[in-house]
């Protein structure tokens, strides 16, 4: 064939391809042929969307999980969710990058006995175990513990939900003892003024949305407060609909402090008396809407104005124009928290932030009791130093810790928990992600614990949260299997309570859940919760 015939059999064929596909839709053509039946509605490299929940901070945001080719890709805050109504932060956009992550522990380990100088020059002093040896260590760890007649312990960070409930059922089975919880923003001074105050040590769900007038006090609701990503949206829609006004106190510039309506500043631990004023005004001048009682009254710090506009550099109009906005409000709304209750007069501060609340009638309208956020089981840096003498007085066998990757960077030394620990006869770590390349943190966790347990991605796992009174987050896995070979939290638990028991076999955590859930919500419920990603009860039904 020459040339010339060449190029015409090409253009020919050419022409005829491109009629031959005429009226054939893209979306129709599955040419990637499957070894196994995929699941129904499946359409390869098309998009399916599933709800989950963000575990990167204990906020419970809602998420919407893109799966291609049953691999998640991205992930969107989950539209109409009461917590973040289709808003994620930073960290939780980069969460994914957790699952995928090439430094992830990718099966049990152990430090390596009696290992060579070469290895510890190395940064090599980590060995991997079998889960059934690792298992078997932890189950003999616990007997000789208790025969020895010393306290098996298990401090987690903020837990709560179907999870909780089963480290409450773990502990009774196997005498360990559940210490109180370890969060680093744990509010410790505000929960106990709440809990002074109202008799609950919960903190209250802040409807920003329906304020008209917000005042925060050293709270950086846009930063760390509680649920940042929360008081984003409803700002966006208090601005939109009610024309907030928005005055911010802190002692120091801040991020929030920039997006407020007007910054003030406070010197440090002046708060209180800035609050001392605001509630001695509502109260004297017969405004209150909520009386207190009399016992209450009379022991009111009553500090003279001349004080309250040295201490706080404001003057005394300042001060009176501050309360008569606060007054004018329809739905005024004040929050106190951060730094101006994380200092020597924090909960002096937070107390007169709780009393101004119920005095000004915002606790029970825009200070939200029935969608509360449970921090009972949250403790304080008295219970971590308590815990650091008993690990000095060598009374602690097993030590489990889990979910708290912060703990010993963030505890304040005085605890003396860091350097007390290793006496723990057995100490087990439940983490997700060790870079085994640094050699400083592998020699630190080599001679910290005993063992080393990988944790599955929540993409990976079933499992719920209790973001508020009647919020709770579904968690389901969004791929197949699990890419390393790790394991729940659920599924070792119940695996550890099966041994020490000596049980022939253990339910798996996702059964465990699934009855858990039926049993609580409904068949019904329990199918719409799952396509919605959470379950809410009526607010109210507490």
């Amino acid at each position: 064939m020459n040339r010339r015939d060449f190029l015409k059999f090409v253009g020919v064929a050419s022409s005829a391809s491109v009629l031959s596909s005429c009226g054939v839709e893209k979306s129709t053509e599955k040419i990637i042929p499957l070894l196994y039946p995929a699941e129904e509605g499946y359409i390869p490299g098309e998009a399916m969307y599933k709800s989950a929940t963000c575990s990167e901070c204990p906020a419970g945001c809602g998420v919407s999980v893109k799966v291609v080719e049953f691999n998640p890709v991205k992930l969107e805050g989950l539209k109409n969710h009461p917590v973040n109504d289709g808003a994620l932060c930073l960290r939780g956009q980069a969460s994914l990058m957790r699952l995928y992550h090439p430094r992830r522990v990718r099966g049990p380990l152990r430090p390596k006995k009696g290992g060579l100088v070469l290895d510890k020059m190395s940064g090599d002093m980590l060995e991997p175990v079998t889960w059934e040896v690792a298992y078997q260590s932890i189950t003999d760890a616990l007997k000789a513990a208790r025969d020895a007649g010393k306290s098996n312990v298990y401090l987690s960070g903020r837990t709560s939900g179907s999870l909780s409930a089963l480290i409450d059922s773990f502990s009774r089975e196997t005498g360990v003892e559940r210490l109180p919880e370890y969060e680093a923003f744990s509010h410790a001074n505000l929960r106990a003024a709440y809990r002074a105050v109202l008799g609950v040590s919960s903190l209250p769900s802040y409807k920003v949305a329906n304020a008209d007038f917000l005042l925060t006090v050293g709270a950086d609701i846009l930063e760390t407060f509680m649920n940042p990503v929360s008081m984003g949206q409803q700002l966006q829609r208090a601005r939109e609909t009610n024309n907030l006004t928005w005055i911010h106190f802190e002692p120091h510039v801040s991020l929030t402090g920039f997006k407020a309506s007007e910054r003030k500043i406070l010197p440090p631990g002046s708060e209180a008396y800035l609050l001392s004023f605001l509630l001695n005004y509502f109260v004297g001048n017969q405004l209150a809407q909520n009386n207190l009682p009399a016992n209450v009254r009379e022991s009111l710090p009553d500090a003279p104005i001349e004080e309250v506009v040295r201490q706080t550099g404001m003057s005394e109009d300042e001060l009176n124009q501050l309360a008569q906005r606060m007054g004018a409000a329809r739905n005024p709304l004040l929050i106190v928290g951060g730094v101006s209750t994380q200092q020597k007069n924090g909960y002096e501060t937070a107390l007169l932030g709780a009393l101004v609340q119920w005095v000004t009638g915002m606790t029970g309208s825009t200070v939200d009791f029935s969608r509360a956020e449970d921090y009972s089981k949250v403790g304080n840096v008295n219970d971590l130093t308590a815990f650091a003498q008993r690990l000095e007085n060598e009374q602690i066998g097993v030590a489990f810790v889990t979910r708290t990757d912060t703990l010993f960077r963030t505890v304040p030394a005085q605890t003396r928990l860091s350097e007390n620990f290793a006496k723990a006869a057995f100490k087990v770590a439940f983490v997700d992600i060790l870079d085994q390349n640094d050699k400083e943190l592998v020699k630190s966790y080599s001679e910290m614990y005993d063992l080393i347990l990988p944790l599955s991605h929540s993409l990976e796992s079933w499992g719920d949260a209790e973001v508020q009174n009647g919020l709770v987050n579904i968690t389901q896995p969004v791929i197949a299997q699990t890419i390393f070979d790790t394991r729940s939290e659920g599924d070792i638990l119940l695996e550890l309570s099966r041994l020490y028991r000596g049980a022939e076999s253990a339910v798996a955590y996702a059964d465990w859940l699934k009855t858990r859930w039926t049993n609580t919500y409904g068949e019904a419920a329990l199918t719409a919760a799952l396509q919605t990603g959470y379950y809410q009860r009526p607010a109210g039904a507490v």
